[in-house]
């Protein structure tokens, strides 16, 4: 397991790290994030995830942060999941 996912049970932020070496990455990933939206701030809170680094899948950026700086793109964020069209014709 990699050293930044280890959990610290005496960490005293679990809502936001589980560990200090997990806060760091947390931090580091943050920055990335505000480096890549620093022409659209009213992005950056909407894509910082509000969980732990890596507590629900593996952030891995391949330009989709670049994709929210285009003039048409519009970010939103939602406590509902997200399912296209074809999703609901399945009866899910």
């Amino acid at each position: 397991m990699l050293p930044f996912l280890r959990k610290d049970p005496n960490w005293p932020h679990p809502d936001r790290a589980v560990s200090k070496s997990n806060d760091r990455h947390r931090l580091e990933l943050t920055e990335f994030i505000q480096s890549e939206l620093k022409d659209r701030p009213n992005s950056i809170e909407k894509c910082v995830p509000s969980y732990p680094p890596c507590g629900k899948r593996i952030l891995l950026d391949n330009g989709w942060f670049k994709a929210l700086t285009k003039p048409m793109s519009n970010c939103h964020r939602s406590d509902r999941p997200f399912y296209p069209k074809w999703h609901r014709h399945l009866g899910r």
